[in-house]
């Protein structure tokens, strides 16, 4: 821990006095302050306890929450270092003022589940605090579609995962979603490839209603498919959700109205084994209403729908291919314009 308490006043490690006797913010046992050349300095309990505050940290942990401080400190931000906060039993890393508003800065390097996660943030909105979790660098070495979902955040309107770089002492930011590349021949198949090693239920039984109808999944239209990780929306592919879409219509008659209500909520049910978790999103299924949005107006764009203020208009059915090879033609055709 980086703070102490010496009688009523919280003092930084690096600016306390080895003589002197300090005692831990949330569980009031004796610490020490320990100093060197080669470690942060940083408080430990004189006798080990259980006390959360005191469980082991890393050295980029203990440098980036100097660091986050000092940045913080030097925003007029009015930071305070490992608060703790009883009513909650929670001590975030940094607490500051952004905008007038409390907020909590968590710099997150050791891994942590969703529920956890949940947990904090829920006990940090009781609070009437704002949020922002930055990440280590272990997290920088493989973030997949469920991890990125869960640190996925909305700052300034923009959808991000913020990391601190303990090198150059700065934040850097992995904006979402990240750029959309041309869709290829190749990357189809990489994806077609790898949705035929899914042996769950819900590609089994979507496997099924399309063998009934006559066609397989590697004829769906070109629209069901989209770049990889453009957005970490669904726990597999995006492909398996948007193949369910193009099923979905190719099942209703041709001038089905739905209110744009009714239609949002057709379209989440059809990925609701797949939209991925977002705790750090206030509004629920996020991603995934960020999906149909853009799903929707691809439709219209393709005329496959039309929109007025308040109902979506079925214009005509989704076209499964008749093979392969039809398919990669209508592809090549595709790659001047989206489809």
């Amino acid at each position: 821990m980086l703070v102490a308490k010496d009688g009523q006043r919280e003092v930084l490690a690096e600016e306390a006095c080895r003589q002197k006797h300090y005692l831990c913010p949330e569980c009031d046992a004796p610490v020490i302050v320990r100093k060197g050349q080669i470690n942060i300095a940083h408080f430990a309990h004189v006798h080990a306890n259980n006390c959360a505050a005191g469980m082991g940290e890393t050295a980029e942990h203990l440098t980036g929450k100097k660091q986050i401080f000092r940045w913080a400190e030097m925003r007029g931000w009015q930071p305070r270092m490992e608060y703790y906060c009883a009513s909650i039993q929670q001590r975030p890393d940094v607490l500051a003022h952004i905008d007038g508003r409390p907020t909590v800065l968590e710099f997150q390097c050791s891994p942590l589940s969703v529920c956890r996660l949940m947990e904090r943030n829920d006990g940090y909105r009781q609070q009437g605090w704002q949020y922002c979790w930055i990440l280590g660098s272990p997290y920088r070495r493989h973030l997949g579609r469920q991890k990125s979902a869960q640190f996925l955040q909305n700052i300034n309107g923009k959808l991000v995962i913020p990391y601190w770089n303990t090198q150059d002492s700065q934040i850097e930011y992995q904006l979402y979603p990240r750029q959309h590349l041309r869709l290829s021949v190749a990357q189809v198949n990489k994806q077609l490839n790898t949705f035929q090693q899914y042996n769950d239920a819900t590609t089994i039984d979507l496997h099924r209603q399309l063998k009934m109808m006559g066609h397989y999944m590697l004829d769906c239209p070109i629209f069901c498919h989209t770049i990889n990780y453009a957005l970490p929306s669904t726990k597999h592919l995006l492909l398996l959700w948007r193949m369910k879409v193009a099923v979905y219509l190719m099942n209703a008659p041709i001038f089905t109205s739905w209110s744009v209500r009714k239609w949002v909520a057709s379209l989440l049910e059809l990925g609701k084994d797949e939209w991925t978790i977002t705790p750090c999103l206030t509004r629920n299924n996020y991603l995934g209403r960020l999906e149909i949005k853009w799903l929707t107006q691809l439709l219209i764009d393709a005329g496959y729908l039309m929109c007025d203020r308040h109902n979506i208009v079925l214009l005509r059915r989704p076209r499964w291919f008749r093979s392969w090879n039809e398919k990669q033609i209508a592809l090549r055709k595709a790659f001047t314009h989206h489809c």
